[in-house]
């Protein structure tokens, strides 16, 4: 439902590529706040939970309407799928450099390790 509402305003998105790329990263930084927030309220699950999904989904319609032009904007020969490839190998390696880090400190925490 989320992204039905927010598509809208494709057009606007095109002028202020950046402000709106900010503000999806934003919104699925709320939307997980959100999720965590439902295990200190459990009576409130359902409206938390709808909420960070409806902000979730916002910040999907942002990040992928401006992932292309922003892109664009690095495809100096016409290699735009060069960029987009690249681009997402790298973001695979940082999320694989994240959690082999937090497989790490956890298993560092497990009792018995040194």
């Amino acid at each position: 439902m989320g992204r039905l509402l927010f598509a809208r305003w494709g057009r606007e998105l095109d002028c202020e590529l950046k402000q709106f790329r900010l503000a999806g990263d934003l919104l699925m930084e709320s939307g997980a706040a959100l999720e965590l927030a439902t295990i200190f309220a459990p009576q409130a699950f359902l409206p938390l939970a709808c909420t960070a999904n409806l902000a979730k989904n916002l910040a999907a319609v942002a990040a992928s309407s401006t992932r292309a032009p922003i892109y664009k904007t690095f495809a100096l020969s016409n290699n735009l799928a060069d960029i987009t490839a690249k681009t997402l190998a790298l973001s695979t390696l940082v999320r694989s450099a994240v959690a082999q880090s937090f497989l790490g400190v956890v298993a560092h925490a497990l009792p018995g390790a040194s």
